[in-house]
C-alpha cells in the first residue's frame, strides 16, 4: 500500500507541476494583451487629443500643485500630459 501512495502522490505532483506550468503561460499571455490593450488606449488618446477642439478647465479634484490641473470637458483629456 506504501508504495501505491507514494506512486499517486508523484502522479499527483506531476499533475500539479503541469497546470502550474499552463498557468504561467497564460498569466504570460494575458500580460501581453493587457500590455498590448494598455499602447491601443495610448493612440486612441494620441488621435483624440489632436482631433478634439479642447475646453479645458480646472479639475477641482487636483492638488495645488498637482501638473495635471486642467482637463477637456469634451474628451476628458488632460492639458498638460504627453499624447
Amino acid at each position: 500500500m506504501e508504495l501505491l501512495k507514494g506512486a499517486d502522490s508523484v502522479s499527483n505532483i506531476e499533475l500539479l507541476l503541469i497546470r502550474k506550468t499552463q498557468l504561467h503561460r497564460k498569466i504570460q499571455r494575458d500580460q501581453e494583451q493587457i500590455k498590448d490593450a494598455r499602447l491601443a488606449l495610448g493612440a486612441i488618446d494620441r488621435e483624440i487629443y489632436s482631433k478634439c477642439i479642447h475646453y479645458f478647465t480646472r479639475d477641482e479634484s487636483a492638488a495645488h500643485d498637482d501638473i495635471y490641473k486642467r482637463s477637456c470637458v469634451k474628451c476628458g483629456l488632460y492639458q498638460n500630459y504627453n499624447y
